[in-house]
């Protein structure tokens, strides 16, 4: 191929065709029309030689040459984004810029109320996006640009990832009031439950993704216990709700248990794993590792969480 002739404008939209899978969700990302984009991958595979993409069901899908080219692509398109964006001029009271931060439904209720005010002081013409975490493509929305950052537990993450620990999560245990099986055992709001009263109870489970297990389950097989989950839900209020009204316990992170118990007339108890932390880390794509917009939006997010954990009550 000539590269002489050829057109790299088309590049952007190789580039959104392989993120978004359609011509018309690339063309909304391009500002250009469904035809635009049609004919624009028409041209890209006479220029190319290779279909480039396969349609199965209502996605394009790339084909083994596209896959290969396509991480280069747009490491190509991000340099020049970089060489051109002046980002040393960043100001954010100036940006239009939309951030975008993927994190559980814990950080929805409790570090968006920090966050949101600062963003409107310090960047009041760009907009912030809280996304759900998928906690099993979080990698793929990192590599695909779809957020700008993330936070979930601290994790092995790939090379081209950066992260850092931002927070220690420690757990409480919720449970309805005057839960049956804690009263007779003795067990007073605040006090410790052991490990076999624990797991000899069934347990709702906050789990956004479904998923029946977590590193609790983790920590108790190494202690060679072992509880049961009754049930999962998506949200912690949904959480908060059904516990109050069955025999579950609940095991939330600090904060959320204080609300939970206060809105839907809980007991809370201190966990048998109460010694144990979670680490909470921010992670990004190393490509915005040195831009000034997106340091600023770390900054952001990790200034807020020192306010965050001011927040939670000590002992």
């Amino acid at each position: 191929m000539n590269i002489r002739n050829f057109d790299l404008n088309l590049l952007r939209v190789l580039d959104q065709l392989g993120k978004t899978g359609t011509t018309v969700a690339a063309a909304e990302q391009l500002h250009l029309s469904q035809p635009a984009v049609s004919a624009a991958l028409r041209r890209l595979r006479d220029g190319l030689n290779d279909p480039l993409f396969e349609r199965k069901g209502q996605r394009l899908v790339p084909t083994s040459f596209c896959a290969r080219v396509l991480p280069d692509v747009a490491a190509v398109l991000e340099q020049v984004e970089q060489v051109l964006a002046q980002e040393a001029s960043f100001q954010p009271q100036n940006t239009k810029r939309t951030f975008r931060l993927a994190a559980s439904d814990y950080f929805a209720d409790y570090l968006m109320p920090i966050i949101a005010p600062e963003f409107e002081a310090q960047a009041p013409n760009a907009r912030l996006q809280l996304t759900p975490l998928a906690v099993e493509d979080h990698v793929s929305s990192l590599e695909r640009f779809q957020t700008d950052a993330i936070l979930l537990l601290s994790t092995p993450i790939p090379g081209w990832m950066r992260s850092q620990d931002v927070m220690k999560s420690y757990f409480r245990v919720i449970a309805r009031r005057e839960h049956p099986s804690l009263v007779q055992a003795g067990l007073h709001p605040g006090q410790l439950i052991s490990h076999d009263l624990y797991c000899g109870m069934s347990h709702a489970l906050y789990s956004p993704s479904g998923e029946a297990s977590t590193w609790v389950d983790d920590a108790l097989a190494s202690m060679n216990h072992r509880r049961r989950i009754s049930l999962t839900l998506s949200t912690f209020h949904s959480l908060g709700r059904t516990v109050a009204n069955t025999h579950h316990l609940a095991t939330v992170p600090e904060l959320a248990d204080g609300e939970l118990a206060k809105t839907y007339g809980l007991d809370v108890y201190q966990h048998p794993l109460s010694h144990v932390a979670s680490d909470i880390m921010l992670a990004w794509h190393y490509r915005n590792d040195q831009k000034a917009h997106h340091r600023w939006f770390r900054t952001l997010i990790t200034q807020s969480m020192e306010k965050l954990k001011e927040k939670i009550p000590v002992g």
